[in-house]
């Protein structure tokens, strides 16, 4: 991954400390004016372009706000994003070389702002609750299930598509189905899911009728997973 983005440097956090580097220039906020200077020596203006060392003398491109927004967005959701949070996204990030001041909290933050990894029971029948993020740590630990309905008849009159995504590796299994009755959909979790991978240790739903009634419920404690 890769910002390319070049926004107007002169209007962002960075500005400060590049006038100080540049021309011993000085905010007039009295905080900034000491904290600056305190600073100066892990900062390096080189080509338009300002970098903080790290504690490893490794050179972090210092990103600005709209810079930061691309970069938590392509590493935690992007085409190799892997919907992590916390210290795994901020792993995933500083190995790419990037810094900005509040980059602790944003990694917190982040993903709890994210629809695919949340996971909200009832949310039409239910008040708002706060969202948390998913946390997957292996291949096959937890399954997204959605079925895709109507579509146009197929020729083997298949009116139903039944898919389910891996969250940490973002694989995808998908199959069509005639009638997308809960029967379809516990033969495909068993067959598609436990017995193609393993038993997960949780599979992620909206909570439509073929996915909340008592045959999946029986299928969850059978195998000893969470829906």
């Amino acid at each position: 991954m890769a910002i390319v983005t070049r926004t107007g440097i002169n209007d962002d956090r960075r500005q400060p400390i590049i006038d100080y580097l540049q021309q011993r220039k000085l905010p007039d906020d009295v905080r900034k004016k000491i904290d600056i200077p305190r600073k100066d020596p892990r900062f390096v203006y080189f080509n338009d372009t300002l970098f903080r060392r790290s504690f490893g003398k490794v050179l972090l491109r210092c990103l600005s706000s709209t810079e930061t927004a691309q970069a938590m967005n392509e590493a935690h959701s992007g085409v190799c994003g892997a919907h992590q949070s916390g210290a795994k996204l901020h792993f995933q990030i500083k190995r790419m070389r990037y810094y900005w001041p509040t980059m602790i909290k944003d990694y917190i933050e982040y993903p709890q702002s994210c629809q695919p990894c949340q996971f909200h029971a009832n949310f039409i029948h239910q008040p708002p609750e706060p969202l948390h993020p998913i946390m997957v740590s292996w291949p096959f630990n937890a399954w997204g299930l959605d079925m895709v309905r109507p579509i146009p008849k197929s020729t083997e009159g298949h009116v139903y598509i039944l898919a389910t995504t891996d969250y940490f590796s973002k694989w995808a299994e998908i199959v069509p189905l005639l009638s997308g009755k809960k029967e379809e959909v516990a033969d495909f979790i068993k067959s598609n899911l436990i017995y193609r991978y393993v038993v997960p240790r949780c599979i992620i739903t909206n909570n439509g009728k073929s996915f909340d009634n008592k045959l999946i419920v029986d299928l969850c404690a059978k195998f000893k997973f969470k829906k």
